[in-house]
């Protein structure tokens, strides 16, 4: 592992790049939470601007009134909240109506950005061309664990937890505090989390070497691009890797063709991206997909060798606690 790799994930400052949009709206316009998602480059980004929004500190400065719904409504959040807004926008000339509801006749598009969610997108699209969905799982001797926990905001706790496949015995476990500002957006795991994990497995490979796999908690071939976190951590190593998501990103279940407690999900042409698990009554799926160097049976089969009586596959359920532990 080199410095090469971390230079090839440094994400984009989002939250300045919302701020210089926000700024761009003029005295007497509004705009709206999705127009802005839109210049980002991707109007699923409109659920975490809403949240930024609430963000006193971080929106001092900056004209955040002008914000409102697609239908024109205020942000409901708090009383004293939605009165400030109203009494700043009325001082600009928005006319506001009765529940509050602002006039789109006056509503700015004209952004002028580098649209970074775009740019990471092709970057997914150019780097996922390096995936190898196939590896030689008879040399598998031991896999990996990997999560993540967010003890305050603004910092990521990562996890490794390192397990003998052959009776599940705990050989490492470590873990590796730092900052990270990249938000959650779905289908971006990869930018908020990876230079954490990069940090994690320096320390790691410094005093002794990966496991033979490592065991994500995220998506792999099941993603909008076919790039999840786990592929994208897989080809920055050149490292076998697969994914277990609790969300399923992408694919159709196909329940008809189950395998014991595993169904294959399927992408638009019919093929099998990974699989869900039906969990005990009461819980919901778990979705296995591989990342690089392992292939999607493969994933599924590692996943069935490490489950044991909990929601997750033992790597990453073990690796999920100690990422919690203070």
């Amino acid at each position: 592992m080199t410095d090469w790799l971390s230079q090839t994930l440094e994400p984009p400052d989002l939250p300045a790049a919302l701020h210089a949009l926000i700024l761009q709206v003029p005295q007497g316009a509004v705009t709206t939470c999705g127009t802005l998602a839109g210049a980002l480059g991707d109007h699923r980004a409109a659920l975490w601007i809403a949240r930024q929004l609430t963000d006193e500190v971080w929106r001092t400065g900056i004209p955040w009134q002008r914000v409102v719904l697609k239908d024109g409504r205020l942000p409901t959040t708090t009383a004293a909240h939605h009165e400030i807004q109203c009494r700043l926008l009325r001082s600009e000339g928005v006319p506001i109506g009765v529940g509050g509801i602002v006039s789109t006749s006056g509503w700015f598009t004209d952004f002028k950005s580098d649209a970074p969610l775009q740019q990471l997108q092709e970057q997914q699209r150019l780097l996922q061309g390096n995936v190898v969905l196939q590896g030689r799982a008879e040399n598998w001797r031991t896999v990996a664990g990997l999560d993540i926990a967010y003890p305050r905001p603004g910092w990521a706790r990562a996890a490794y937890v390192e397990v003998a496949l052959e009776d599940g015995r705990v050989l490492w476990e470590e873990t590796c505090t730092g900052e990270t500002q990249f938000p959650y957006i779905t289908g971006y795991l990869a930018y908020r989390e990876i230079p954490c994990y990069l940090r994690l497995l320096r320390n790691i490979i410094s005093h002794r070497p990966l496991a033979d796999v490592l065991m994500l908690d995220g998506s792999g071939w099941m993603h909008p691009r076919q790039f999840g976190i786990a592929c994208h951590l897989g080809v920055l190593l050149q490292h076998p890797t697969l994914g277990v998501s609790k969300k399923c990103l992408h694919g159709r279940a196909d329940k008809s063709n189950s395998t014991g407690e595993f169904y294959p999900l399927l992408g638009k042409s019919g093929d099998v991206l990974g699989y869900g698990r039906e969990s005990r009554a009461g819980r919901n799926p778990v979705y296995v997909s591989p990342g690089h160097l392992c292939s999607v049976e493969q994933a599924r089969d590692l996943a069935r060798q490490c489950w044991q009586d909990n929601r997750l596959p033992q790597p990453t359920y073990l690796a999920d606690r100690l990422s919690r532990r203070e």
